[in-house]
C-alpha cells in the first residue's frame, strides 16, 4: 500500500555546535516536542517549525521557505555572539505523511498528533493532491505558516502545540505567560464552515476546501475569542 505523502517543499535547517543551549532561550517549546517556534519580544511568531533532535549537538528544523529571510534577520545578532552553526540542508527533502507508517531506516520521522513529518534524501513525489492534503489539515486542525497565518501572536494560533510553560525563560515569554495566565488572546485561528460567516469575512478564509460528503466549503480563519 502506498504511503499518503505530500511534498511540503520546505527548507530544512541544521543547527550544530551546542544548538540546544543557543535555541533554548530563543524558542518557545521543549526539544522533545514535534513543534516549536521562534518568537519576537512581543510573543509574535517569527517562524514556526517541526523539529528533530538527532543528539545534543545536532537539531533539524523543518520550516516554510518563506520565513527564512525574516528568521535569519531575527537570529543575526544572536548568531554573532554564539558558536552555533546554521546551514540549510539542500540534499534533504521533507514530506507530510498523512498516516503514521513510514519506517525507512535512514529517514528522520517526526510524529505529530495526526500524521508525521518525513525528512529524507530520497524524492518520493506528490502522492496526494493539494485538495486532499488541505482537507486532512482542516479535519485535524493543522494550519501552516505562510498559508493560514504569518506573524500572529503565538497564542492566537495554538499554544498547546508550540508553547511550554515549564521550560524556563525564552524570548517573548513575558507577554505569552501574561496573556495565558491573566486573560485570553483576543482571537484564535479556527476551522469554520464558509456558510456560517458573513459574506465579507468569507474572503479571509484560508486553505478553503470542499467537504467531500456534504459539499460545504471549510477553511481556517481568525475568530474573536469567546471568554
Amino acid at each position: 500500500m502506498d504511503q499518503l505523502l505530500y511534498d511540503l517543499d520546505y527548507s530544512i535547517l541544521s543547527f550544530t555546535n551546542e544548538p540546544i543551549r543557543f535555541l533554548n532561550g530563543l524558542t518557545s517549546n521543549l526539544f522533545d516536542q514535534p513543534c516549536n517556534a521562534f518568537l519576537d519580544i512581543h510573543g509574535k511568531v517569527v517562524a514556526t517549525f517541526f523539529q528533530y533532535q538527532l543528539n545534543e549537538n545536532h537539531l533539524l528544523a523543518v520550516l516554510s521557505r518563506a520565513v527564512l529571510t525574516p528568521l535569519f534577520s531575527h537570529l543575526a545578532k544572536y548568531l554573532r555572539v554564539s558558536k552555533v552553526m546554521v546551514r540549510e540542508e539542500k540534499k534533504l527533502i521533507s514530506y507530510f505523511n498523512l498516516g503514521n507508517d513510514h519506517n525507512k531506516e535512514d529517514d528522520f520521522v517526526i510524529p505529530l498528533k495526526s500524521g508525521e513529518i518525513v525528512v529524507t534524501k530520497t524524492r518520493q513525489g506528490k502522492t496526494v493532491t493539494e485538495e486532499k492534503f488541505r482537507w486532512f489539515r482542516l479535519k485535524q486542525r493543522i494550519p501552516l505558516q505562510g498559508v493560514d497565518y504569518q506573524h500572529e501572536m503565538i497564542l492566537n494560533i495554538d499554544e498547546d502545540q508550540f508553547v511550554s510553560y515549564n521550560k524556563g525563560c525564552f524570548l517573548g515569554q513575558e507577554i505569552v505567560s501574561r496573556v495565558h495566565h491573566l486573560g485570553n488572546p483576543p482571537k484564535r485561528l479556527s476551522v469554520v464552515c464558509e456558510d456560517e460567516l458573513p459574506a465579507a469575512q468569507r474572503n479571509e478564509i484560508t486553505s478553503k476546501t470542499t467537504d467531500p460528503e456534504t459539499g460545504k466549503r471549510w477553511g481556517f480563519t481568525f475568530l474573536n475569542n469567546k471568554i
